[in-house]
């Protein structure tokens, strides 16, 4: 379920003293002068420069969250700011589809840590509804049945209590970890030290299968030295039951209104080249050949399109930011959309026909929502959100035995926006399998509906009240995201920390300061990176990262020239 974060009993590591605390300190000394984003400053700045020299023009190439936010506040200071697109939107990888007839998040689901969240703060302010979840699980073994409900939850809470340790022993241990270990390893020697059975110990391992649906890939591939950094936000997951669409526009208002965005232009190049007076210029070229001159660039194209070489860099990047692109991995996550006439799953007071008056064009309540879990009858009575399908034997087509997760957007704790589908997540090489099914198909098409409708068949047909003879257990829309055939998300989903082979890692220098050295970019030569990849370790993988970046990186474009005092 993109990034992970502990549960809201483990809100006491927020005064734990470590790595990402020290890092998000020193991230918001940096930025904490923006906060206050006052007319006061953006005059002072304006009235500094108008009698020596004229205002920067700076280039945001994307319009994602980062872009956006970073727009925001540039143009806050009289800053001129074009954005270049290469989509036709706005948004990024923060995207939503109406295809199913109502509107679903075709990426980021949920927001990750309630603690100081802007991107909850803009929930809040847009009346976006989410949805606190609860952890309640379904899980149906290898073979296909029901697991006992006691003893999936009594190993389940084993599973996520060694995750935690093995994030505690990462970000301990971090310099001593061998960067060949992974978080398989870890669990491998946990079991062997627990007290439980043989066949309990083969399902915990299938449980911390699971942990795929968060880090967008195999979680044998999970790197063990950085785990820590998979961390997130205190405070639990929220899941957006109204989408992250109204949050998309709100981050926008300020770019939108006051910032030149050029919409389908899509960037090949950027050179950076000695100006007038010494001053350093950054040429930016486009696909359809038209070069544009900035003072300063600001990329925030995801970490895909900078490890393939998008766009090109004039002269090339240094060492230092190539081995930090290179050594930080992509995850493969995806996710497929299943809805049908109605919830079969759920039980019989469930099962009315979903309702078209919570769709996009009239979804907000009259007040901002956090929906809470504070009906325990109401929510036992409903299927857990979460199923689990562990390592499937049944499966003909799943070759590596994946895990299959879902989530149940009938439940309850997402009224008023509950409806009767499923939502399913993939990564990986199986998520590439699935991909590679409907690579070539319109979404529209027979052909596209089928082949992810025979694939998810094996899985939806375990569900409690699967009968072949009810219509209402055949789907009537299927939606699938197709993030590693997206040029522009970078062939993939988020960042994430995963085991490099012997001769894919280069220096010796940590991943937490290759990021480091990527957030810094290039300013003396007029060029800057943000996004989720560059984002306070805390955030990393994020929206909420993504916002913070593109803030940060503002700061900093002011700071450079001389438009900002320094903080005492």
């Amino acid at each position: 379920m993109e990034r992970s974060s502990r549960s809201d009993q483990n809100g006491d590591q927020a005064n734990k003293v470590g790595r990402m605390q020290a890092d998000l300190v020193k991230f918001f000394d940096d930025v904490k002068s923006t906060r206050n984003e006052a007319s006061v400053q953006s005059q002072n700045t304006t009235s500094a420069w108008r009698s020596s020299k004229q205002m920067p023009h700076v280039c945001i190439i994307g319009a994602g969250i980062a872009g956006l936010r970073c727009a925001d506040i540039l143009t806050q200071h009289n800053i001129k700011v074009t954005i270049l697109e290469g989509r036709d939107r706005i948004g990024g990888r923060v995207s939503q589809s109406n295809h199913l007839g109502h509107l679903v998040d075709m990426g980021p689901n949920w927001i990750h840590g309630t603690r100081d969240n802007p991107i909850l703060d803009r929930a809040r302010e847009t009346q976006t509804v989410v949805s606190h979840t609860g952890e309640r699980g379904y899980f149906v073994d290898e073979i296909g049945q029901a697991m006992q409900e006691d003893t999936a939850n009594r190993l389940s809470a084993f599973t996520w209590q060694v995750i935690t340790d093995a994030i505690d022993h990462s970000q301990e241990n971090c310099e001593r970890i061998a960067p060949t270990e992974s978080l398989k390893d870890f669990f491998d020697r946990k079991l062997i030290e627990s007290n439980l059975e043989l066949d309990e110990r083969n399902i915990v391992l299938q449980m911390a299968m699971t942990l795929g649906s968060f880090t967008g890939d195999t979680w044998e591939r999970q790197s063990l030295k950085n785990f820590w950094l998979e961390e997130c936000l205190d405070g639990g997951n929220l899941y957006v039951a109204s989408t992250h669409h109204s949050i998309v526009e709100r981050i926008a208002q300020g770019a939108l209104s006051h910032a030149h965005i050029q919409f389908s232009t899509k960037v090949i190049s950027v050179e950076a080249c000695g100006g007038s007076s010494g001053i350093t210029n950054v040429l930016v070229t486009t696909e359809s050949g038209k070069s544009f001159d900035f003072d300063d660039v600001v990329v925030t194209v995801p970490i895909g399109c900078l490890k393939r070489g998008l766009p090109r860099f004039s002269p090339p990047l240094p060492s230092r930011i190539t081995r930090a692109i290179k050594n930080t991995s992509y995850s493969r996550l995806e996710k497929i959309y299943i809805t049908f006439p109605r919830a079969f799953w759920e039980p019989k007071r469930k099962t009315t026909p979903y309702s078209h008056s919570a769709s996009p064009d009239n979804h907000m309540p009259p007040t901002a929502s956090i929906t809470t879990i504070d009906e325990p009858a109401k929510f036992r009575e409903s299927f857990p959100i979460f199923a689990h399908f562990l390592a499937p034997l049944y499966s003909l087509q799943n070759y590596e035995r994946q895990n299959i997760e879902l989530v149940s957007l009938s439940s309850p704790t997402l009224e008023p926006y509950s409806q009767p589908s499923l939502l399913f997540y993939t990564y990986g090489s199986l998520g590439t399998q699935i991909i590679s099914l409907i690579s070539s198909l319109t979404t529209d098409s027979p052909e596209y509906f089928s082949a992810l409708n025979d694939f998810f068949l094996t899985y939806y047909s375990r569900l409690p009240n699967y009968d072949t003879t009810r219509s209402d257990c055949y789907p009537i829309g299927i939606l699938a995201s197709n993030w590693q055939s997206d040029k522009m998300a970078g062939w993939g989903s988020y960042t994430n920390f995963s085991l490099k082979d012997n001769d894919d890692t280069e220096g010796n220098e940590s991943l937490e300061e290759e990021v480091l050295e990527l957030r810094n970019g290039l300013p003396e030569n007029g060029i800057w990176f943000a996004g989720e990849h560059v984002a306070p370790l805390v955030a990393l993988g994020t929206v909420t990262g993504a916002y913070w970046s593109g803030q940060w990186v503002a700061k900093k474009i002011l700071k450079h020239h001389d438009l900002v005092q320094e903080d005492h």
